[in-house]
């Protein structure tokens, strides 16, 4: 029987080493206005969170730390996944609800997390497979944006054909639409409300940099030594010397058809607005280039961690950090001059 007490409180279900990163901002603050500790969800179905889940665990902010089988629909489908993605706009439909309910019965299989026992759910990407199996099972959430202010960046909905249709049909729970446009997402939590693409209705600001200044000098090091207690950084030994920091993002598959591509763009970069400087690089955990065998001359950094908490080192200052269009970049806070080159410099690699 389902009584008061055995529902739990919340749960973070998190993609990204960013997504762990912010979840420990939220719980954290949360703990001067609330009692008892969260549950924290990492997904496998993207990142490799390599020993994350035993750091977590020894710092004893959550209550538990649960791994999420989640699989892709790729890994769901195969093949298969082409049908659902064809003919007119009333057979798209049709397909989104039927897309919809069979992904959340395939991943039914792997998932043995009883989610509806959670009265607080925050789903960072509830685009994924579970914002799917999250809707299909009528249960409610939150969803968090997914990088900083990335939602800013989602006109792409807006854009797409009949899209004001699309928008009454998945409130009315008939086809599932992500970024909190599904009936069970009950609010939208970003950074910054100003021009980003969410229902007006439900989208809460709660800026990140806020969260981070709402913590103590003991909170900080906490996190600084959960995603950094097994790695070294500290560029003062460049003393005198200029030091840049480049933070790169994975272009490929995604963006840019060709290792090679990726490869040559950041060497071009590098180029362009290094000369003379000492080249850190910071890769992103999901990136497959191999910056150690082609950069041979740079500072290659671990990539297992969010560069956001280096803001809680006082070993590192750069003069110039550099990246294509990571919104990363925004929220670091030691570094003198900040240049982000747009999505246009990406067109001559294309």
């Amino acid at each position: 029987m389902k009584g008061w007490f055995a529902v739990l409180k919340r749960v973070y279900i998190c993609h990204t080493y960013y997504h762990v990163y912010v979840s420990l901002l939220k719980e954290l603050n949360n703990r001067h206005v609330r009692n008892g500790k969260a549950d924290i969800v990492l997904s496998t179905v993207s990142t490799d969170f390599k020993n994350l889940k035993d750091r977590l665990e020894k710092s004893q902010v959550f209550n538990k730390v649960l791994v999420l089988n989640e699989k892709n629909d790729i890994e769901l489908f195969g093949d298969e996944l082409k049908n659902y993605r064809s003919g007119n706009l009333l057979v798209k439909l049709f397909n989104n609800i039927k897309y919809t309910r069979e992904l959340a019965t395939r991943l039914s299989v792997f998932i043995d997390i009883d989610f509806s026992k959670y009265n607080e759910i925050f789903v960072y990407v509830d685009g994924d497979p579970i914002g799917h199996y999250l809707n299909y099972k009528k249960i409610k959430y939150c969803a968090v944006e997914d990088g900083l202010d990335s939602l800013k960046y989602a006109d792409y909905l807006f854009k797409q054909k009949f899209f004001g249709l699309k928008k009454v049909l998945a409130r009315l729970g008939i086809i599932f639409m992500p970024y909190g446009f599904s009936k069970y997402a009950v609010t939208v939590e970003v950074n910054d409300k100003k021009s980003v693409y969410t229902p007006k209705r439900k989208t809460i600001e709660l800026p990140r940099k806020m969260l981070a200044d709402g913590l103590d000098d003991r909170e900080k090091r906490l996190i600084y030594e959960i995603f950094m207690s097994e790695y070294s950084i500290n560029n003062n030994m460049a003393i005198n010397k200029k030091t840049a920091l480049l933070v790169v993002q994975p272009l490929y598959p995604e963006v840019l058809g060709d290792i090679e591509q990726q490869l040559q763009l950041y060497k071009d970069l590098i180029d362009e607005y290094c000369k003379e400087f000492i080249v850190y690089i910071k890769p992103h955990p999901r990136d497959k280039l191999n910056y150690i065998q082609y950069f041979k001359k740079c500072i290659i950094l671990e990539r297992y961690f969010p560069i956001e908490v280096l803001n809680f080192s006082n070993l590192l200052h750069f003069d110039r950090a550099i990246t294509v269009y990571s919104t990363a970049i925004d929220a670091i806070d030691f570094v003198d001059e900040k240049i982000t080159v747009g999505k246009d410099f990406l067109e001559k690699y294309k």
